[in-house]
């Protein structure tokens, strides 16, 4: 789809806004510009009522109502209060097919944003990000295009959002350029370094008569705040990912020197792994607390407060014109309250806290790899130590590593500046 396609449908969506429009200079002299607003007002709500009810009965009726309202030539000070009081009575019936079962602002609508955007469905969120983890983590352009949104049916019917309608569910898209493999081909002048994370975003792309309202300019802001929050979830993840290999990596150590009675891992290697494990178990603390203040702290009570004030709207306290105003102020109020600004001095903290984590993640990967490769080297030279060391008074794991380390040093890459620039790393940013 062009660009020139997205804003024509966008404009066939936002009927409320691009179908009619105030011109002041053809106003009659009589006409107050609050009055014409009135008028401009109640037009539109017809109009948006005849384009997404089926039948037009309430207007039939409503006409029949107040046919006794004539305004006569003499008497234009009336004009004011009859279309003020025609205006109430449209936005009154305009609000009333809002939230009615057909229409369903809240459910269809509010509730969708919540749950999926705002990553409110825990359970479906963590089954999704379970699933497509292991397929995000290749470059773009080698993930099967079709493969993340069958993997997202999936976990809509196997997880609590089994409960939403079929609408909901046809509503939401993974977003993302991946390639088809029908193609047999990929793109080799694209940038592999791209991962499928880099581009994956979830969407929701209402139908009629819902999308009239809810339409793409005010759902845009949303794929911000789930970009941040899909990010904060992955590098959870991935820290849980961290702790589970830490605790392998530590079973395989324990067994692989109980077999030669000897520490497999020379101190100094130890006690990095140690000082990694400390690492990681700061910054998931710090993950966790962010993600519990953004979820609960920021999100939770303002859109307690954002349905809240809703809901008067449902009562009759308030037009379209403010319901509009005030959900597409929302997405941005929660993205300041996420440090989302840019040019914001939190917002660039929290850009170097996510690469720091990122770096983390493949620095302790690669340690784990490496201590491994290292352990059954040396287990190798214990259980053999007479082919391999001359000086039976130097058979101790220290040297051993010397030896070790000086034979495999350009692969093993664990250098005291290596580990030197990481703690400056960390040191330069508070997780407490």
């Amino acid at each position: 789809m062009t660009d020139d396609d997205d804003d024509e449908q966008e404009e066939d969506e936002n009927i409320w806004k691009n179908t009619f429009a105030l011109r002041e200079d053809m106003l009659p002299v009589f006409v107050s510009s609050d009055l014409a607003s009135c008028i401009l007002r109640i037009g539109k709500s017809i109009n948006f009522l005849r384009e997404c009810q089926q039948d037009n009965k309430w207007i039939l009726h409503d006409s029949r109502s107040s046919a006794s309202h004539h305004v006569a030539i003499e008497s234009l000070g009336q004009l004011s209060s009859v279309v003020r009081e025609r205006a109430l009575e449209m936005d009154r019936a305009l609000m009333r097919y809002l939230f009615s079962s057909e229409f369903d602002f809240i459910h269809s609508g509010c509730q969708v944003i919540k749950n999926y955007l705002l990553m409110g469905r825990g359970d479906f969120v963590a089954y999704y990000l379970s699933l497509v983890s292991p397929h995000l983590d290749k470059p773009s352009n080698s993930i099967d295009r079709y493969l993340l949104p069958n993997l997202l049916d999936k976990a809509l019917k196997l997880t609590s959002a089994s409960v939403d309608p079929p609408e909901v569910h046809a509503a939401l898209s993974v977003v993302g350029r991946y390639y088809e493999k029908t193609n047999f081909q990929v793109d080799k002048k694209e940038d592999h370094a791209i991962r499928g994370w880099d581009q994956f975003s979830l969407e929701f792309k209402p139908s009629k008569p819902i999308n009239r309202l809810f339409t793409r300019f005010m759902l845009a802001p949303y794929q911000k705040i789930f970009r941040f929050l899909l990010q904060l979830r992955r590098h959870e993840m991935d820290l849980v990912g961290v702790w589970k290999k830490q605790h392998e990596l530590g079973r395989f150590l324990d067994k692989q020197s109980a077999s030669v009675d000897s520490p497999c891992l020379p101190h100094s290697i130890r006690q990095l792994l140690r000082q990694c494990a400390l690492y990681r178990m700061e910054l998931s603390n710090f993950v966790n607390s962010m993600l519990y203040y953004f979820m609960f702290g920021v999100i939770e009570t303002r859109w307690s407060k954002l349905i809240t004030r809703t809901l008067e709207f449902r009562d009759g306290h308030g037009d379209m014109d403010a319901l509009i105003a005030m959900h597409e102020h929302f997405p941005l109020e929660i993205a300041k309250a996420l440090y989302l600004i840019e040019r914001d001095s939190v917002h660039t903290l929290l850009l170097k806290f996510v690469r720091l984590i990122e770096e983390f993640i493949r620095f302790v990967s690669h340690i784990h790899d490496e201590s491994k490769t290292l352990a059954d080297r040396i287990k190798m030279i214990l259980q053999h130590g007479a082919d391999v060391m001359d000086n039976e008074e130097d058979f101790s794991a220290d040297a051993l590593f010397d030896k070790v380390h000086h034979e495999q040093q350009e692969h093993f890459g664990l250098t005291p500046l290596m580990v030197h620039q990481f703690q400056r790393q960390c040191a330069s940013i508070d997780v407490q």
